[in-house]
């Protein structure tokens, strides 16, 4: 593992020494053009939400461009609040619907059976 660390450390000494030999140039010559370095304009949408140490230190002064939504939660007995997932309706007229869909009704349903898949 040390080895491959040594490898990688003197092959980027090595491509940044080259990078220089490239830029070195006669007055008056174009500049030649490098990889790393992006021109134009770009709008971020989003910051990355978790990443190394180096990302968090440049990207620290991003913001979100659209505010993230703030999720439904309940409260919870004893304090404190549950996010909410998923929405379950149950209505009065459920042996209606489930007929205009051509579903079967179930021999006894409650709120705590799965929904019918309509």
């Amino acid at each position: 593992m040390v080895f491959i660390g040594v490898f990688v450390g003197a092959a980027m000494i090595l491509v940044g020494l080259a990078w220089k030999l490239l830029a070195a140039r006669k007055p008056g010559t174009a500049r030649p053009v490098d990889p790393t370095v992006v021109e134009g304009e770009y709008r971020v949408v989003r910051k990355p939400t978790a990443g190394t140490p180096f990302l968090d230190a440049r990207m620290s002064d991003v913001s979100d461009v659209i505010p993230a939504v703030a999720l439904p939660r309940v409260p919870v007995v004893g304090g404190g609040s549950f996010p909410v997932h998923r929405i379950y309706c149950v209505g009065r007229n459920f042996a209606d619907h489930a007929r205009e869909m051509g579903a079967a009704l179930p021999a006894a349903a409650s709120a705590t059976t799965d929904p019918p898949p309509f």
